[in-house]
């Protein structure tokens, strides 16, 4: 069975960001950082870190069929 999760190492992801920090700066200095729950909040600390950012802010998501009634996952 696939799973449609793939694993990322710690220095993957460290490097991963990084480059992405670099990316960012080139053209762009954000006043604040907002990393999604569920996967987001790691990345969005290290960027943070990266960019000297420190305002840090999260927010959760939550998907609904209809009125009331909520998906547990995509």
């Amino acid at each position: 069975m696939s799973s449609k999760y793939s694993y990322v190492d710690w220095g993957t992801l460290h490097s991963l960001v990084a480059k992405l920090a670099l990316a960012v700066n080139r053209n762009y200095i954000p006043q604040v950082i907002v990393g999604a729950l569920r996967g987001g909040y790691v990345v969005a600390r290290l960027l943070s870190d990266f960019l000297d950012i420190e305002e840090l802010a999260v927010i959760g998501v939550r998907f609904y069929k209809g009125v009331g009634e909520e998906v547990r996952s995509p």
